[in-house]
């Protein structure tokens, strides 16, 4: 499922959300990933909290790109549409649209969006 997480970077303040794919524990394949899902369940059970959501954060390098992030901090694609997620910040739509350089967060940015849009149009 693509949605959008809080995203502990920015991209000046305009990002506080971030694309991403939620997975479940057999969307991932058998190992140390996989394992520390099943711990992070575990976790929840016994404290009582709700279970984070694993993400892959589009446009990271693969080392980098799951992480384990509350539910409050998490959003369907549909809810973030509705707030205009889905779009690019102004000032980074005007760079694109003058073919300015970008920086290393807007170039992440840039390809996360790419691949979010490249997702969506898969078959599930």
């Amino acid at each position: 499922q693509i949605g959008f997480a809080k995203w502990a970077g920015s991209y000046q303040g305009h990002l506080k959300y971030f694309p991403v794919l939620f997975l479940g524990p057999y969307d991932i394949s058998e190992g140390p990933l996989r394992q520390k899902m099943y711990n992070e369940i575990k976790k929840a059970q016994k404290t009582g909290k709700r279970m984070p959501r694993l993400v892959y954060w589009y446009g990271e390098k693969i080392e980098e790109a799951f992480s384990f992030v509350p539910q409050g901090s998490c959003m369907s694609y549909e809810e973030g549409v509705a707030k205009g997620m889905h779009e690019l910040p102004k000032p980074l739509q005007v760079k694109l649209d003058k073919g300015l350089k970008f920086t290393k967060d807007e170039e992440k940015l840039l390809t996360a969006r790419d691949q979010m849009e490249e997702d969506l149009h898969k078959d599930p």
